[in-house]
């Protein structure tokens, strides 16, 4: 089969398409790395707004803008070019995306996979962060969704696509008709008036970020408020109103001060936690749930088929939950309740998946002399969702966590969506994703008890 190359960059796949453009996977021939390389290859419709030398002129104008910002919550751009008549960058490979987090479709008013408070407030609180150097620089995003606020491997956010961003100083004027911005995410000016967006536009698309990963739907622009709810606490409204405030006069006046608000919900969340779980007898309060015969044997689910993987609901999570009952031994630690003993240590490093086989080899290699510590491998997903639990109200975050998984919630199975994807299990939230074997995870090693 022919490679196909664009210049010294092989590529690999597809893995996105938007109005300006499409985004491949790449190989860099000369230094052998993954990294995602973003064509200008625009639509009718962008070519009969702006034209070729315009587009060409505003793909360039990007890549000097995520050079220029030099910040650690921007995608690191490596390469800008032009190969036979086609214009590109290169910018760092990053697997992860909040959309794909959450379960969000094209189809954005359907319902996604809300996220756990901490969780959410740390990404939000590190999106503000980022908005906070661009706005000290002049810059305005104009497009902060969840498929543009990417994740490393670590669960740091890069912010990514400044096709539509902008200085506060410059004076061109957005064609009739053309719209800037993502519909549900960009302000109520944004989408009248393209050049009347400032800061507080950045901040108006922040908060439905944050409203959409606590509640998993989108806000009531007439409303946006979260129904009363044991998880959240009062102050979570008040923030959300006065961040979707249609008057930008209303919202706050920039991202610090908007920041200083996430962060306080957090210690109040934090503080309600601690004095929930300090109570007498909550932290022995069994899993409410059923016990199923959960599949060791790794299977094939593709696209259309993930019901194969198992007791999951149309969100990818659990339908059911197990109530374990772990005892920590030399041999691991077992569950008396599914049979299974799994690793006492995750992987110290997040591996890609030929490597991660390769770490499941090396530890039985290393256990050969003895049977029981020479049949490790790679849980099915059905296997690693048994290690779950509920995360509905504050009661459900006071039982121990796996505490050999640590800040390693993503993790490797067995399972395989296609011939160059596997399915991986989101622990934090309890969701099943699937992801490029290239990309790189932790491995929680597991093996039947016997």
């Amino acid at each position: 089969m022919k490679m196909r190359c664009i210049g010294k960059y092989q590529l690999l796949g597809l893995l996105g398409r938007g109005g300006m453009g499409r985004v491949y996977k790449v190989l860099d021939l000369e230094q052998n790395s993954l990294m995602a390389m973003k064509v200008l290859r625009p639509s009718e419709t962008m070519l009969d707004f702006l034209g070729v030398d315009e587009l060409k002129r505003r793909f360039i104008y990007e890549a000097f803008i995520m050079k220029k910002l030099k910040h650690r919550h921007v995608a690191d751009v490596f390469d800008v070019g032009e190969h036979k008549g086609l214009s590109y960058l290169v910018q760092e490979y990053l697997c992860l995306n909040l959309g794909l987090l959450i379960g969000e479709s094209d189809r954005v008013e359907h319902s996604t996979r809300p996220l756990s408070p901490l969780k959410a407030l740390d990404i939000a609180s590190q999106v503000l962060d980022a908005l906070s150097g661009f706005h000290e620089s002049g810059l305005i995003h104009r497009d902060i969704k969840p498929e543009n606020v990417m994740l490393s491997k670590s669960g740091e956010v890069k912010i990514i696509d400044f096709g539509l961003s902008r200085f506060l100083q410059d004076k061109e004027k957005t064609p009739p008709g053309m719209i800037v911005g993502s519909p549900y995410y960009a302000a109520p000016e944004q989408i009248d008036h393209p050049e009347r967006a400032d800061q507080r536009s950045d901040l108006y698309s922040a908060g439905v970020v944050l409203y959409r990963m606590v509640t998993g739907n989108m806000p009531d622009v007439n409303m946006p408020v979260i129904s009363e709810s044991p998880l959240l606490g009062q102050g979570w409204n008040i923030v959300l109103k006065k961040a979707l405030a249609p008057d930008p006069g209303d919202r706050f006046p920039d991202a610090a001060v908007m920041n200083r608000h996430i962060k306080s919900l957090k210690l109040d969340w934090e503080k309600r936690r601690d004095q929930v779980c300090s109570l007498p007898g909550v932290n022995h309060q069994p899993v409410a749930g059923r016990v199923w015969q959960v599949r060791s044997k790794p299977v094939h689910a593709g696209k259309t088929d993930p019901a194969a993987l198992g007791n999951l609901n149309t969100l990818m999570q659990p339908r059911a939950y197990v109530d374990n009952k772990f005892h920590r031994t030399d041999q691991g630690i077992e569950d008396h309740v599914t049979c299974l003993i799994w690793s006492s240590v995750v992987s110290l490093d997040p591996l890609n998946f030929e490597q991660a086989r390769e770490y499941i080899r090396k530890l039985n290699e290393q256990g050969s002399l003895n049977e029981l510590k020479s049949s490790w491998r790679l849980p099915t997903v059905d296997e690693l969702m048994s290690l779950l639990g509920p995360r509905q109200s504050l009661e459900d975050f006071c039982g121990p966590d796996l505490w050999q998984l640590k800040d390693s919630s993503w993790l490797w199975s067995a399972d395989s969506q296609t011939r160059t994807k596997n399915w991986i299990v989101d622990m934090d939230q309890g969701a099943v994703l699937a992801q490029d074997r290239m990309c790189r995870f932790h491995v929680l090693p597991v093996r039947l008890w016997r």
